[in-house]
């Protein structure tokens, strides 16, 4: 099976807090995918902190992804990883590939 590809993607908003802090850690989140390409969960990865609300922002941006149909497929599973300090989500380890709309 593919990879899932991103249709249209969103990178989370930066806190005021964080920008003056210069405080920016990637955080990875898991999204289950269904057939459709709608996201149906996401949870944070093991291991990643949670400080300045940079997870819960993380999430709820992830939560608006879309990505690519999969006939034959009930649901597909996607990792992505945000890095604050770029204007869009970058690549993932779980194989899927942003491209901008």
């Amino acid at each position: 099976m593919l990879p899932p590809v991103v249709v249209t993607g969103v990178a989370p908003e930066v806190p005021d807090i964080a920008m003056r802090a210069r405080y920016f850690v990637p955080i990875s989140v898991d999204v289950q995918i269904g057939a459709d390409g709608a996201v149906l969960d996401a949870i944070l990865q093991p291991g990643t902190r949670e400080i300045f609300g940079l997870d819960t922002l993380a999430l709820r941006a992830a939560r608006e992804w879309r990505f690519d149909e999969a006939a034959g497929c009930k649901t597909r599973r996607a990792w992505l990883t945000f890095d604050f300090q770029k204007p869009v989500p970058i690549g993932t380890p779980g194989g899927s590939r942003f491209k901008p709309p």
